[in-house]
């Protein structure tokens, strides 16, 4: 779950390897110029934009650069916490959560936290994100404990 909201939020795009940095993606040229997150969702369901597009957004009087996955992950967040433009780890949905807890309540909260869990496992597949048992450091100790 946590790989597919990493996946969304990321700005790195293996179409475009040259930005490597953060810094340097910002220098990326935009796709769009966009009046709301209603026209950047309905632009990526028709197939013109993708998920790891730099865009501009208008929301709420501001002009934030951005791209067209963090557009997406923001549209299932609650208005009062909109719009988390960062990459989000482990640690950034925890505290994520802890917001929405502290400014709704228990219900609108499950509610969300299960939207992001669907989310990550669709954008995880979708993003062919894996896990390799190469990726997997084992501990030293292993062998020990597993003859206990």
């Amino acid at each position: 779950m946590v790989l597919g909201v990493y996946y969304l939020t990321d700005f790195y795009d293996h179409r475009t390897p040259q930005y490597k940095t953060e810094e340097e993606w910002r220098n990326k040229p935009n796709t769009g110029l966009f009046p709301n997150i209603e026209s950047v969702l309905d632009s990526y369901d028709n197939g013109e934009i993708f998920v790891k597009d730099k865009i501009i957004l208008h929301y709420n009087n501001e002009t934030i650069e951005t791209m067209v996955g963090r557009v997406i992950f923001n549209s299932i967040l609650p208005e009062r916490i909109r719009f988390i433009n960062m990459k989000l780890k482990n640690k950034d949905i925890k505290k994520l959560l802890s917001m929405i807890f502290d400014e709704y309540d228990m219900q609108t909260t499950v509610h969300i936290a299960d939207d992001i869990k669907d989310f990550g496992f669709k954008y995880a597949t979708l993003g062919s994100t894996s896990v390799n048992i190469l990726d997997m450091k084992v501990p030293k100790e292993k062998e020990e404990e597993l003859r206990k």
